[in-house]
């Protein structure tokens, strides 16, 4: 979640930074088409804004520029559309006006002989823009989903190994002092498996050293119980007016306690 979120969050600063681009760019370019306009105008009769014309297809009247002409002493030569009425601007440039019930982005060009104004609604430029911005912006949202459907499809393979490595340690016996093997599991995750190897060789280890010892220690007390057994057998057949009968009973008694432990012991050890 923390990288889908980082993701969205990358995403949209991205998209947001394109259309602002996008925009600026879209703008210098239709003011530059303006401009244009403004140099190459002519003399020609005005075309109508709808229908038909010379082959021409009918489109948004919207979308066209209204081109206004001034003979020097403010007279009007022509005009694309006589019912927007954009008042004459004096000196040359952009300016963003508002006439006709819409806001307008003019230019206009100032010559000894005329004046040539060249104006288009804001809203297409707007429109025009945010087309491309989205259309600049359309792969990043793309990318988006797509690369959380492959880090989910990522981690899943991952953590599948992982449920593995832990269906492998889990079934394991307990008398189990063999490697955990490292073949199938994932980069990030052998550091930490080896570890638990070398716990297991540490107690692999120890658990050796104590059988090793406990078995020492059974076989260093078996020798002498059984002398103390073989001397009590030789007691008890001198005693033959069974004076010591009794007493040779109980530390017989205690040695064969005793060498039932070491038994115990070595089965420990085994």
């Amino acid at each position: 979640m923390w990288l889908a979120g980082l993701m969205a969050t990358i995403g949209i600063c991205a998209a947001t930074t394109s259309y602002l681009l996008v925009r600026n760019e879209a703008s210098d370019f239709l003011d530059n088409q303006l401009r244009q306009i403004a140099l190459y105008v002519g003399d020609a009769p005005p075309v109508p804004s709808a229908g038909r014309v010379d082959g021409v297809v009918a489109h948004d009247p919207e979308d066209d520029f209204v081109i206004q002409v001034w003979n020097a002493v403010g007279q009007p030569l022509q005009q694309s559309d006589p019912s927007i009425a954009i008042s004459r601007q004096q000196a040359s440039g952009l300016v963003d006006i508002s006439a006709a019930d819409n806001n307008w982005r003019v230019y206009t060009l100032v010559t000894p002989n005329r004046t040539v104004q060249v104006s288009q609604e804001m809203s297409v430029r707007q429109e025009l823009a945010a087309n491309a911005a989205l259309q600049a912006a359309l792969p990043i949202a793309v990318l988006i989903p797509l690369s959380l459907l492959t880090l989910s499809w990522i981690i899943d393979r991952i953590m599948a190994r992982l449920n593995r490595l832990a269906f492998a340690i889990t079934s394991r016996d307990a008398a189990a002092d063999d490697p955990v093997p490292i073949d199938d599991v994932p980069a990030e995750v052998i550091p930490f498996v080896s570890s638990i190897n070398l716990l297991l060789a540490r107690l692999r280890s120890l658990l050796e050293r104590q059988r090793r010892f406990i078995s020492d220690a059974a076989h260093e007390l078996r020798t002498p119980l059984s002398a103390l057994q073989i001397q009590i057998d030789n007691l008890r057949h001198d005693d033959r007016d069974g004076r010591f009968a009794q007493r040779l009973s109980e530390l017989e008694a205690g040695i064969r306690r005793s060498t039932s432990l070491v038994n115990k012991l070595l089965r420990l050890a085994r």
